[in-house]
């Protein structure tokens, strides 16, 4: 009787696992092609501090809206810029490689173990994060930028977008999913030990 039962579950769980593992080596692909994109970016925006200042003076004025928008910038505050510009892109690279391996891990041992709510968690806190790190670091680049366009007007503005929100509200959700994985993988190995 456990052998056919266990056999009809098993025949049953091909065709899922098999979608499961198809949909890890997609995201596997796909994480690893955004990490590339990403570190492309973070050359690009070093290398622009670096070789053409002004350039990047324009091109964060006009991400930040900032009114007047700064057209000059010396290398030292160009690269300080930078650097404070692409803290959210080095977390969207660490959370990225994250995401690799929680795919990988699908991929090779399964689902519901506890490398897996581990990795998943962090994700969660990680893209939780993402919010208010946004947040502060537009608002510092911008009160930095206004300062080295204007120093006798010094002015902070915080803004909060809906995707920030959005961050927020999608960090916390995939946290509480992970607290359940953890109790998933508990239940999976005490079923293990009893069958």
């Amino acid at each position: 009787m456990w052998s056919k039962l266990l056999l009809s579950d098993h025949s049953m769980s091909d065709p899922v696992m098999g979608k499961i593992q198809r949909t890890a080596t997609v995201g596997i692909w796909l994480s690893t092609g955004a990490v590339a994109i990403a570190l492309t970016v973070i050359f690009y925006f070093l290398a622009t501090a670096f070789s053409d200042s002004d350039m990047l003076a324009r091109e964060l004025s006009a991400q930040l809206d900032l009114d007047p928008a700064l057209t000059q910038l010396p290398t030292s505050n160009a690269v300080l810029a930078a650097a404070l510009w692409l803290v959210m892109d080095v977390i969207g690279v660490v959370l990225l490689m994250t995401v690799r391996q929680l795919f990988v891990g699908i991929k090779t041992i399964g689902i519901f173990t506890p490398q897996s709510a581990l990795q998943l968690r962090r994700i969660g806190w990680m893209l939780f994060a993402l919010g208010p790190v946004s947040i502060i670091l537009n608002a510092l680049t911008g009160t930095l930028m206004q300062y080295w366009a204007n120093p006798n007007s010094l002015s902070i503005e915080i803004a909060l977008e809906d995707t920030d929100v959005y961050a927020i509200v999608i960090g916390l959700v995939i946290v509480a999913v992970a607290h359940i994985m953890v109790s998933a993988a508990q239940l999976s190995e005490d079923h293990k030990a009893i069958v």
